[in-house]
């Protein structure tokens, strides 16, 4: 396992240096397959309608006084969208069609149950809920009853995990505790099967912290997509490296896109959370790793927009002909709930709706959606079925 592992690091960190040297000082490359964006530089702002890039779909999880939300979904699948509230604890599950299914509430300190949520995912072939906890991955039937726990290292926090395949789940550790940014995890026994390594000059704590004069610290954590899915694997990103690679089922890694300048020396540091692709583009977001803690503002972040037959890039700003007025971003995050390539999924929240409706901004389906929803219901759920 080693063995593989310094393998990696040597053919990534090989690769990495022969494509800065046939590079050096372009701004887009159309003909290789490896794409670079300036994050620094000002691009000109373009619209994008919704319906030229994607199909759009519905969801509307039915209004139950034991299955109300007001938070987006963490999982969805073919069958179903599971939702976590992380202040109560509870796990909403509704079908693909809006019926309610399930709700359970383990938190708690004691066996079979779970101290925080960070992530989480629904496992359809297995009919099993995978929950990221302290330490732990807890393993829960279809009927919310538990079923094993995964045991990670004393002292160990994964914040993000993905279901990789029928037998694996993909994590990143943002510490390396386990010698590596990304580990695969047995679904069994939480095992490590496999390590990817990303070489870095010095690792970059990407979240902000300030500790007051008593004492105490405050912290925000930035927005982070270090697993993006994508139609030919996933785009693994450790945001200490310029580069995002592709890491495909035949176990190859490949670098597909890199930002420049350097992130490493950058004050504030400018960082991307890999993309979306489409049929025609390729979509991403920068973001300011800047804070002030006196006003709570910052973190500000660019939509962009890559043109893939020729290169251009541009600031964007999406919108659909039935809502008019409201403006959308297409970016990596779409894609953490559906864990899929070519479906991204978008909460519409409901209150914004109902005012749109009374003001006539609505139109379509989407108006005769709205006009039957109850007033205090949830929120509605849009999926994005991006065009190949």
């Amino acid at each position: 396992m080693e063995n593989l592992i310094v393998f990696r690091r040597l053919f990534i960190g090989a690769v990495f240096l022969v494509f800065m040297d046939c590079n050096r000082g372009q701004d887009k490359s159309v003909d290789s397959e490896i794409w670079i964006v300036d994050v620094t530089k000002n691009y000109p702002i373009q619209g994008i309608d919704l319906e030229d890039i994607a199909e759009i779909e519905y969801i509307c999880p039915q209004t139950d006084e034991n299955f109300l939300y007001k938070y987006a979904p963490r999982c969805i699948t073919d069958e179903y969208v599971v939702f976590y509230d992380n202040r109560g604890g509870n796990v909403v599950t509704f079908d693909r069609e809006g019926n309610p299914v399930l709700r359970f509430n383990k938190k708690g300190g004691g066996p079979g149950e779970y101290s925080a949520i960070f992530d989480l995912f629904y496992d359809s072939d297995r009919c099993e809920y995978f929950l990221l906890d302290y330490e732990k991955i807890q393993v829960d039937s279809r009927e919310g009853e538990f079923r094993r726990r995964l045991s990670l290292k004393k002292g160990v926090i994964l914040l993000d995990m993905v279901d990789y395949d029928d037998n694996t789940i993909l994590c990143y550790d943002q510490f390396d505790n386990f010698g590596s940014s990304f580990i695969f995890l047995s679904k069994e026994n939480g095992e490590i099967l496999d390590r990817v390594s990303i070489p870095y000059e010095k690792k970059l704590d990407m979240d902000l912290s300030v500790t007051h004069e008593d004492g105490t610290v405050s912290l925000v954590s930035v927005e982070k997509s270090n697993m993006v899915a994508h139609k030919d694997g996933y785009l693994l990103t450790d945001h200490s490296n310029d580069t995002i690679y592709l890491y495909r089922p035949d176990g190859i890694l490949k670098p597909v896109m890199s930002r420049t300048p350097p992130v490493q020396g950058m004050d504030p540091v400018i960082y991307v959370n890999g993309f979306v692709e489409t049929n025609q583009y390729l979509f991403l977001k920068s973001i300011v790793r800047e804070f002030d803690w006196d006003t709570r503002q910052g973190l500000s972040s660019t939509a962009l927009m890559l043109d893939k037959e020729t290169g251009k890039i541009s600031r964007h700003v999406a919108f659909m002909n039935e809502w008019k007025g409201k403006d959308f971003v297409i970016c990596p995050e779409l894609l953490s709930a559906t864990n899929r390539g070519d479906v991204g999924c978008i909460q519409l929240s409901l209150e914004s709706l109902q005012y749109s409706l009374e003001k006539g901004l609505l139109s379509g389906k989407l108006k005769e959606l709205v006009e039957e929803l109850d007033e205090d219901g949830n929120d509605v759920i849009m999926l994005l079925h991006f065009k190949k």
